[in-house]
């Protein structure tokens, strides 16, 4: 079986990790859509790849700097404002459509997956990203669903803490 796994949502057509660019991708026929997570100031896990708003927004603003508050006035936009992990779980939920959420650090996976428990979205949120904090996650949630990618031959080795050399 093979799945379509639309990265970042649709950024051909969208913002990328916005709820427009996942609805475009879902309409286009996606089975999964990828997305990134970053925290806030405030600790609120968001959509983004980047750890500043410079590419997609001219802003030169560090995310980790900014409270959820602040980002959404600084994206403010019906198509491109960067939405809370929970509204994006929320949209997914209601679509049945699942939802890759890539975890770049140990801080974001445990934001992330503290929202997904929460929200009881487990059976249908596959994580991936750091090995670090996939090692978080499986301890805070020993039922997630953990997809794990790597560029070598090589499986991981045993600390897990920057997965390959």
């Amino acid at each position: 079986m093979t799945l379509t796994v639309a990265h970042r949502g649709d950024p051909a057509r969208c913002r990328e990790n916005t709820l427009a660019g996942l609805g475009s991708a879902a309409d286009c026929g996606a089975d999964w859509v990828e997305v990134d997570v970053k925290v806030t100031a405030d600790g609120e896990p968001v959509l983004l790849h980047d750890s500043t708003l410079k590419r997609l927004w001219g802003l030169d603003r560090h995310i980790g700097s900014m409270s959820l508050a602040e980002l959404t006035t600084a994206t403010s936009g019906p198509d491109w404002q960067i939405p809370p992990l929970g509204a994006a779980l929320a949209w997914a939920r209601d679509r049945q459509l699942p939802l890759m959420v890539d975890i770049p650090g140990r801080t974001e996976g445990r934001a992330a997956v503290e929202m997904v428990k929460a929200m009881d979205c487990l059976d249908w949120v596959v994580f991936a990203g750091d090995p670090a904090a996939m090692v978080d996650i499986r301890a805070l949630a020993p039922q997630a669903r953990i997809a794990m990618s790597w560029e070598v031959p090589q499986l991981p080795g045993p600390s897990c803490s920057r997965g390959p050399a």
